[in-house]
């Protein structure tokens, strides 16, 4: 496979980390923060933390799968991260959409 595309310029938007990923109270994310609690220790309060983890790990793992509508791109890649001396793999997935040239992530959660 290969790296993430123009992963240099890849974004993450605070609302999947803080509103999602890490949100306890979120109907679909609460799991993910949960497990994210257990293995990292991190919350919602953290989550600048995470989104840096995930962004400075782009460039040494390679996209599993990759997939195409007629709106975008969608690609899975999973990582291993450390946060606070703790090393997990985490897998994110990150979306190309049509007419744009930069990854987006739309999901992260610890592989367990």
């Amino acid at each position: 496979m290969a790296l993430l595309p123009n992963y240099r310029n890849a974004i993450i938007p605070d609302e999947k980390i803080y509103d999602y990923c890490l949100n306890p109270n979120h109907e679909r994310g609460q799991h993910k923060a949960k497990v994210f609690r257990q293995v990292f220790g991190i919350t919602a309060e953290d989550g600048e933390l995470l989104k840096s983890a995930i962004l400075f790990q782009l460039d040494k793992y390679e996209i599993t799968t990759e997939t195409e509508n007629k709106f975008s791109k969608i690609f899975t890649l999973p990582m291993k991260i450390s946060i606070f001396g703790k090393t997990d793999e985490v897998i994110t997935a990150w979306i190309i959409e049509n007419g744009v040239d930069y990854p987006r992530l739309v999901s992260c959660y610890v592989n367990k």
